[in-house]
């Protein structure tokens, strides 16, 4: 057993957080075989995300996640086990990184991009459509590193393909669009998303980005029909 060679208070902390630990993954047991009854109706997005991400699992599967999130957030109580997270583990909780990222964003952004027309299991696409004009928004976290990804992709409906072959000509490509691109920069915006405390921040961008370029979009292209 690895604990610091200290004082009896940090030997005394290291074995409560060592039980604490191995109590945490007897009670993810309780919660999955009791149906989650304590996660299920929890109004928290990360529990919520979790219900709706997993549905599909196998009770097996589940229980592996949960046991992978356990050892992620006990690590003084599984440091003093001696523990390992295996690299199955590692993967699930990369998987689940992941998908709960892009669960998040498409329920932040809400309706205002249109309705859902394409999803994976790392990416989303929604169509919004204004009189003539299309804007195709995607989302994605196909990335080595979980990170949260958007663009836009604006087109009108009634135009031919040797139309857009005309207009492609006229220059560097600008129906892809997101809020680096229509400030100078490249023209997929992404925020780095790996670490807890960062998912917030890059779902308030996403948010805001998102709802200054809809409405100017709107407001852009009225009488061009």
């Amino acid at each position: 057993m690895r604990r610091p060679k200290s004082t009896d208070a940090i030997s005394a902390e290291c074995a409560f957080f060592e039980r604490f630990y191995k109590w945490a993954l007897d009670d993810w047991n309780r919660e999955i075989a009791d149906g989650l009854p304590i996660l299920g109706p929890a109004r928290s997005s990360t529990s919520f995300a979790y219900v709706q991400i997993t549905t599909g699992l196998s009770p097996a599967s589940r229980l592996a996640l949960g046991r992978a999130l356990v050892k992620r957030s006990h690590g003084i109580g599984r440091s003093a086990t001696g523990e390992e997270m295996t690299d199955e583990e590692s993967e699930l909780l990369r998987w689940y990184s992941k998908a709960k990222l892009l669960k998040l964003a498409v329920d932040r952004i809400g309706g205002m991009v249109g309705q859902s027309v394409r999803k994976t299991a790392a990416e989303q696409w929604f169509q919004l459509e204004i009189g003539n004009w299309k804007i195709l928004t995607m989302l994605d976290t196909v990335q080595q590193m979980t990170s949260l990804r958007y663009n836009h992709r604006v087109s009108r409906s009634d135009m031919t393909q040797e139309e857009r072959m005309r207009i492609g000509a006229l220059g560097h490509a600008q129906n892809v669009t997101s809020i680096q691109q229509w400030l100078g920069f490249y023209p997929v915006t992404e925020w780095r998303a790996s670490r807890d405390e960062d998912v917030e921040i890059a779902l308030a961008g996403l948010a805001l980005a998102i709802g200054i370029f809809i409405p100017t979009f709107t407001r852009l292209v009225e009488g061009l029909d």
